[in-house]
């Protein structure tokens, strides 16, 4: 997760019931929820990480509106997959506000 208001860099995990993170001194919260530009780039590291920047960058650009009070999102969905959520305001008509 990254916030780029706060100048926030942040790693986000699920938190399991036998999970004790106040142990480590980790903090807990909930990403908001909401609708979200996604993309999905592929490769090996560290050149596939090299591409994190700019493409979340053009993938910006693509959205008609960036909500910039939500974070943008890197998931790794394996070692060679990440995916890219740039957050933007509901669709007209959706029915979310």
């Amino acid at each position: 997760m990254v916030d780029t208001q706060a100048a926030i860099h942040a790693a986000c995990t699920l938190v399991k019931i036998e999970d004790d993170p106040a142990h480590f001194g980790l903090d807990v919260g909930a990403l908001p929820g909401g609708w979200h530009l996604r993309a999905r780039i592929a490769g090996d590291p560290p050149s596939l990480h090299e591409r994190i920047g700019q493409s979340m960058q053009a993938l910006g650009t693509l959205a008609p509106s960036a909500d910039a009070s939500r974070p943008l999102v890197k998931y790794y969905r394996r070692h060679d997959v990440i995916e890219l959520w740039v957050p933007v305001p509901p669709k007209r008509g959706s029915g979310q506000r």
